[in-house]
């Protein structure tokens, strides 16, 4: 029996799976697409944002070690809107920081989670393999995990049906196995299956735009350590440093602009990026290759079911305007850690007297829900707002008298800076950068 089983094994998948291990609960992770695969979701080429309290909880996890070197710092933020004169910045040293956070590749971080997930003796790793079916019991949570499935599945896709018997890549004849668990963390992103299967219905709004993201490289950094957010008449496009004389960049616009800037030649797309953005970054000289994804807001009803928690994506999927989904994730993880934590009892317990503490208590998941449900949907609407204000041209003599007034009020800085953090409302202790 294992205390959890976290279906999932992306950025949070496998850092919820990390902090739980590190208590000393019994985990297991189930992952479709192995950490090294070209189609995994989640470890891929794009860039995260990573706040200074999601540094400290990777710090904790003993997981920012392994990428420190990797990150890049940002020191400064500054927000503009084209067209218009002014421009809002918020700077760490003004509010008496090191940085506002750090850059990493989604690929780098994820090579250092998988490394901490296979040292750790108290996880059982199955990769690829994909959740087919839960049955939730009185004391546990029976999870039916088809292994190998989407190896099949892709090499069925790349050479039709295959033959030995006329297995259509469909994973039929897979291992299937069961898997008892107290607790199913469900981390498998926005679309999450299980979380329509444990009936927990989500708000989805399309947003009807298109993220296109790449890596963009200057010939001379002009303010190094800066991230860049600019509203433009087309949508809001934003640059956040990458090690060297490289930004990552992400342009959200509606469809058909999107897929033109995807498919632009290198040349069109750097004087288009720099028609949008000016020089104030630089001079653009090299594009990388680009992906699209469709953004849309989802937000789960609850976060909790019997036996079962939702986290990351699969509870809150927002724009990523603000860099906010996997901070917000990850003070999740942190949450949700401290309070399995504190009922695992003192060091030395006798098990043999005392019951073992139950992940699943419905208590104890009420408890982590009402401690996140602040944070969670001040999040979501800040980020739904600004999505929202973003997409109206009609607004933008106003959005820029609005930088200008927010550059001069000394006192808004900081409130948005501790937002921007990760430090509003009440704080883990892993987000305080202390051990549990």
């Amino acid at each position: 029996m294992r205390d959890v089983l976290v279906a999932g094994g992306g950025l949070t998948g496998a850092s919820l799976a990390v902090a739980l291990a590190e208590q000393g609960l019994k985990v297991a992770v189930a992952e479709a697409v192995a950490p090294g695969d070209p189609g995994q979701p989640s470890l891929d080429d794009r860039t995260s944002a990573i706040a200074r309290t999601g540094v400290r909880i990777l710090k904790q996890l003993d997981v920012w070690p392994r990428l420190s070197e990797a990150a890049s710092p940002i020191r400064a933020v500054e927000i503009s809107e084209r067209g218009c004169f002014g421009a809002a910045r918020i700077e760490a040293q003004a509010e008496g920081l090191e940085n506002l956070g750090c850059v990493v590749r989604n690929r780098v971080l994820g090579k250092a989670l998988w490394e901490k997930l296979r040292e750790l003796e108290n996880i059982e790793i199955f990769c690829p393999a994909r959740v087919r079916s839960v049955e939730t019991g009185s004391g546990s949570v029976a999870v039916r995990i088809e292994d190998g499935v989407v190896a099949r599945e892709r090499k069925a896709k790349a050479g039709g049906a295959s033959g030995g018997g006329g297995e259509a890549g469909t994973g039929r004849s897979g291992t299937i196995r069961t898997v008892k668990a107290r607790l199913l963390a469900v981390a498998e992103g926005a679309r999450s299956p299980l979380r329509d299967a444990f009936g927990i219905p989500a708000q989805q709004t399309d947003y009807a735009q298109v993220a296109v993201t790449g890596l963009v490289q200057v010939r001379k950094l002009i303010r190094p350590h800066t991230a860049w957010e600019r509203f433009t008449a087309q949508g809001p496009l934003a640059l956040i440093p990458a090690g060297g004389n490289r930004y990552g960049f992400v342009v959200v616009s509606g469809r058909d602009e999107a897929a033109a800037l995807k498919a632009m030649e290198d040349a069109d797309l750097l004087a288009r990026l720099q028609a949008l953005v000016g020089y104030r970054a630089g001079q653009f000289v090299r594009v990388g290759r680009r992906a699209a994804y469709p953004l849309a807001l989802s937000r789960a009803a609850r976060v909790t079911a019997p036996r079962a928690v939702l986290v990351g994506a699969a509870a809150n999927s927002m724009h990523p305007l603000a860099a906010q989904g996997f901070n917000l994730a990850l003070r999740d993880i942190a949450a949700l850690t401290e309070t399995l934590a504190a009922q695992q009892g003192p060091p030395g317990l006798d098990a043999h007297r005392c019951p073992p503490p139950d992940p699943g208590d419905v208590e104890l998941l009420s408890r982590y829900a009402s401690w996140r449900r602040r944070d969670q949907a001040n999040v979501v609407r800040f980020t739904d707002t600004l999505a929202r204000l973003s997409r109206r041209s009609l607004l933008r003599p106003l959005r820029g008298l609005a930088l200008q007034a927010f550059d001069l009020a000394p006192q808004a800085k900081p409130l948005l800076a501790r937002f921007a953090l990760g430090q509003g409302g009440r704080m883990s202790r892993l987000a305080r950068g202390l051990p549990l």
